[in-house]
């Protein structure tokens, strides 16, 4: 290295950390870049040794003020990798086929921002959720029942509004469990028909812990009679999708059911429920893989702090929804109800601008990493802790 490139590299890191600007540091073999909203890395190991040397040359101050307490070379190497280009199989074509529509599943453990991502989604007008009973000739007559609290069919009980637009809720409507292995799949498909708007390609489900048993449903789905609401517009086919949202262990209170962990229970506790959810999706997805589904992983904070990316990374495994808007905000009575109890105020980037990222957090927004007292995880046993670094790094350099 020549001799003034670590104080080239240093400074440039010193820069980095109080400015959003371009900052590009050719370091060894490797090529670190400094961007507004991703580090992109080439040859990472090489450049990991290459910013160690930069240690050892004396620019340390520069990277312990940029990278906290945390070490360089492996926050670096485990984190920093930008997978903007990571390798995404499209699950449809642009134009889906009229005899055809996609079944798109968002898998996630309950409370862990499912909304978010599902406001993203509904965005595009080629979607269709489950907010509201649609193909129905009693249509306003169920939902006014429902408002006067007068159920023209115990079986609804008000269902014409699901509870977050959830398809799990229809199916208690109707006395389901949610084991999907009681039920019915025809008589899910016919139930949710009511309530898709049947015209656009894609169709969503969001029902939380949907992924403890989403490829028995999917197995389900494929097998199942197409239902009349179905078939008399001519659909002959049902293809199925997946997105998979996990959460980093530090936003765990953002949502009020995580704060109401942190406050009646340990924090090591609340970790360990929040490792075996993780560990579930990682299963979930080594699942779909060796299955050959269609699937592909988001990170909640970047969906919050990297709205854009995540976009552009959703319309390229979902061609068939165009162009995503993360500005969008619902209307009511249009594309969610008041049954519905829409939790989100607001759209998903206006959230990820008013909530600062290491404030509520301790997330580290340019290595994607939990920071300080906020990652629970530390307050584990050390194979604990194993088990939760194997996971987020699983789930990571998927998202």
């Amino acid at each position: 290295m020549a001799s003034g490139a670590p104080k080239r590299a240093g400074l440039c890191l010193l820069i980095a950390s109080f400015s959003k600007s371009l900052c590009a540091v050719a370091v060894g073999l490797g090529r670190l870049s400094v961007q507004e909203d991703s580090w992109g890395l080439q040859e990472p190991l090489e450049a990991a040794r290459s910013l160690a040397d930069l240690q050892s040359a004396g620019s340390a101050p520069f990277l312990d003020n940029f990278l906290g307490q945390e070490n360089a070379v492996s926050a670096l190497v485990n984190s920093s990798t930008d997978h903007r280009h990571y390798n995404i199989t499209p699950a449809c074509d642009k134009e889906v086929s009229p005899e055809s529509r996609l079944f798109l599943m968002a898998l996630s453990g309950p409370f862990r921002g499912s909304t978010a991502l599902e406001q993203v989604l509904m965005s595009s007008s080629k979607l269709a959720t489950l907010c509201s009973l649609r193909n129905t000739t009693n249509f306003e007559a169920l939902v006014s029942a429902c408002d006067e609290k007068k159920f023209l069919n115990s079986a609804w009980r008000c269902s014409a509004q699901p509870w977050q637009c959830e398809g799990g809720g229809i199916m208690r409507s109707y006395g389901y469990t949610d084991d999907v292995r009681t039920w019915d799949f025809e008589g899910m498909l016919g139930a949710y028909s009511s309530y898709w708007d049947l015209r656009r390609p894609v169709l969503l489900d969001k029902t939380p812990n949907l992924h403890k048993a989403f490829l028995r449903e999917g197995d389900g789905i494929m097998h199942a009679n197409l239902p009349s609401h179905m078939t008399r517009i001519g659909i002959k086919r049902l293809d199925l999708a997946y997105v998979l949202l996990w959460r980093p262990i530090c936003l765990l209170e953002l949502s009020e059911h995580g704060r109401a962990c942190v406050a009646e229970n340990t924090p090591a506790e609340c970790a360990r429920i929040e490792l075996v959810v993780l560990e579930s999706l990682v299963h979930s997805h080594r699942a779909a893989v060796n299955k050959g589904a269609k699937i592909s992983v988001v990170n909640m904070a970047d969906l919050i702090w990297r709205p854009h990316r995540t976009a552009t990374r959703l319309q390229e495994f979902l061609p068939c929804l165009g162009e995503l808007d993360v500005d969008f905000t619902p209307t009511l009575n249009v594309h969610v109800f008041s049954k519905n109890r829409w939790k989100a105020q607001g759209s998903v980037r206006s959230f990820g601008e008013r909530t600062n990222a290491t404030n509520c957090c301790g997330y580290n927004t340019a290595f994607q990493q939990c920071k300080g007292n906020k990652n629970y995880f530390r307050r584990l046993g050390k194979n604990e802790q194993a088990r939760a670094a194997a996971a987020v790094e699983y789930l990571q350099k998927l998202s």
